[in-house]
């Protein structure tokens, strides 16, 4: 009991702490809930807020019990902050090209695959690269795995249960096995989604947060970056602008949560673990 209590007078000076960090979540929040409405799916939503929120205690509680020492190293914040951010605006500007403007799926083989090199800038490919040639460590871009990371089971649980608890019928893992079975559900979910999209939330919420010397405003940007690079191709898929940048919105508390992992874990692995297998569908709606 004095854990808890203890968490939640941590986690109320966090609060007070960071004002603008708080209101642009709050924001969010507000979208999330005016989306939710739109569709009639306030149940849903209050759900996965409040799931998103009980994570986040669990996160702090493990934190407690199981300290770690680790952090991740940024030698050179304002070099490494523009690396990132330059690398995921050029992201952002060449998905808006490929998914929007040329409509990627609709192009000729040959075309399909000169875009390859477009493809090493949106998925992780070359800043990994460039923070390996700067001579980084793969534990220090948080490869690695410590007692603190085991936090990724009571969160697995959480949002599943919360899932299935509030809409059952739209539990997304029986789809995801039938689509692309269980070694392409793997795959996608752990590697093409979690890893690489964790490293980018990672990277930028660390170098970002220390050019700021704001943890907090690294941690918030970091995710608001990730969300809204998912828009241009929902908007090629759907052709709704607002529901594209909406539905960016609705994912911020989902990323959140998971860059919340990362930051206090100081390990990529659990986060990559929970956002992969993240196959509830709670934050659909």
């Amino acid at each position: 009991m004095t854990n808890a209590i203890d968490v939640l007078h941590m986690q109320w000076n966090a609060v007070r702490r960071h004002p603008w960090t708080v209101l642009g979540i709050l924001l969010c929040v507000a979208g999330v809930l005016e989306l939710a409405i739109r569709h009639e799916e306030l149940p849903k939503a209050l759900a996965y807020l409040g799931a998103m929120l009980l994570c986040a205690f669990i996160v702090d509680l493990f934190a407690r019990w199981f300290p770690t020492q680790w952090e991740f190293p940024v030698r050179r914040p304002h070099r490494e902050a523009a690396l990132v951010v330059g690398i995921e605006v050029l992201a952002l500007v060449l998905m808006i090209l490929l998914f929007v403007v040329f409509q990627l799926n609709t192009l000729p083989t040959v075309w399909k695959i000169a875009s390859i090199p477009a493809m090493a800038i949106i998925f992780p490919i070359a800043l990994p690269l460039v923070l390996l040639w700067w001579k980084y460590r793969p534990a220090e871009l948080g490869i690695r795995f410590n007692a603190m990371s085991w936090v990724f089971l009571p969160v697995l649980l959480i949002t599943s249960g919360t899932a299935y608890l509030v809409a059952p019928t739209e539990f997304t893992l029986s789809k995801i096995l039938a689509s692309e079975g269980v070694v392409g559900a793997l795959i996608t979910g752990l590697i093409t989604a979690g890893l690489s999209e964790e490293f980018v939330r990672m990277a930028l919420q660390t170098r970002v947060g220390a050019y700021l010397r704001n943890p907090a405003v690294g941690w918030f940007f970091a995710t608001l970056v990730w969300a809204f690079l998912h828009s241009p191709k929902w908007y090629a898929d759907g052709g709704d602008l607002y529901e594209a940048l909406m539905g960016a919105v609705r994912i911020v508390p989902l990323g959140l949560m998971w860059g919340y992992i990362t930051y206090r874990t100081k390990s990529l692995l659990p986060a990559t673990l929970v956002h992969g297998l993240n196959v509830w569908g709670l934050q659909n709606f």
